[in-house]
């Protein structure tokens, strides 16, 4: 089989299908915490991406500068992302809920801006590099060769999506969110509490996001203009399986990874980064309602 004069190898092919699930693995957590504020309180946080650069210099700075073990040190910038969210939830988003979808879009958009001019001051406008919590060894299934840095990854997007599957339909407060999501009114009037689940979405969003910058960091440099194409992925991802579904996060993460890794190889690097706007568009234009067949204005509008 040929493509571009070349020929295919199944080899190669096969290590480029993991290496895209590995990517792709990432692109869903960040489609997760961003879908996870859209599902329960209806705010497109444009600000995500940001959120993840955060949690990622939140990293680095308890990696390298206060010499924390790696381990500890993704966990401290994990919480500390929460508590950033907490502080965003009490200073910014919640006085969002229920106004306009056109001023939460702006307030997110400026938010975004706020914290890369922050990050820059903060941290520097050069690039730095995040400790893994691994070597660079590699094993081999066959000739195809399996870094740790990949499995840990896959692994990590497995159990998150356990624990959110678990926690929407075991949990009173995964069943709470569930109902202040499809009926907030309703929910009001039946006791929920919508401040306090309110505080633990973007808790929890956060959260999602910093891990997303941990896995991210030790791959590619940690710099401040990271959160942006990081976005438009998770944004992406989400789209193509379904706004607001978690199921449809996993598949189009997945399916950009593995998209753009052959496109990468097969074609040319140049347009690796561009794929993710062109599916956007191609994916808006065919098939808004993605794979799962809820779309991004049915989802929003829902509510509003």
């Amino acid at each position: 089989m040929n493509i571009a004069g070349g020929v295919i190898n199944l080899t190669d092919f096969l290590q480029l299908s993991f290496n895209g699930l590995a990517i792709g693995s990432i692109y869903a957590i960040i489609a997760l915490g961003f879908i996870f504020s859209v599902n329960s309180v209806k705010i497109v946080n444009l600000a995500h991406g940001e959120l993840l650069m955060v949690g990622a210099f939140f990293a680095v700075t308890a990696i390298e500068i206060f010499h924390l073990p790696v381990i500890l040190g993704y966990i401290v910038a994990i919480l500390g992302s929460a508590l950033f969210g907490y502080i965003l939830n009490l200073t910014i988003f919640k006085p969002l809920v229920g106004k306009p979808f056109f001023s939460r879009l702006v307030v997110t958009m400026g938010l975004s801006m706020m914290l890369v001019n922050l990050a820059m001051n903060i941290w520097g406008p050069y690039p730095v590099k995040l400790s893994g919590p691994f070597t660079t060894d590699t094993f081999r299934v066959g000739d195809v060769a399996i870094s740790n840095a990949n499995v840990l990854i896959i692994a990590t997007l497995i159990v998150l999506l356990i624990l959110l599957m678990l926690f929407y339909k075991k949990t009173l407060t995964g069943r709470q969110m569930r109902a202040m999501s499809e009926q907030p009114d309703a929910a009001r009037l039946l006791g929920v509490p919508v401040r306090r689940l309110t505080t633990m979405t973007f808790m929890v969003a956060a959260g999602l996001a910093a891990v997303a910058g941990v896995l991210m960091g030790p791959i590619y440099f940690v710099n401040y203009t990271m959160g942006g194409v990081a976005l438009m992925k998770g944004f992406t991802a989400a789209i193509i399986g379904g706004f607001g579904k978690v199921e449809g996060a996993v598949i189009g993460g997945i399916t950009l990874g593995i998209a753009e890794t052959m496109l990468a190889a097969y074609v040319s690097t140049t347009f690796k980064d561009g794929f993710a706007f062109m599916a956007l568009v191609l994916i808006l234009l065919i098939r808004p309602q993605g794979i799962f067949g809820e779309s991004f204005s049915e989802r929003i509008s829902s509510r509003n």
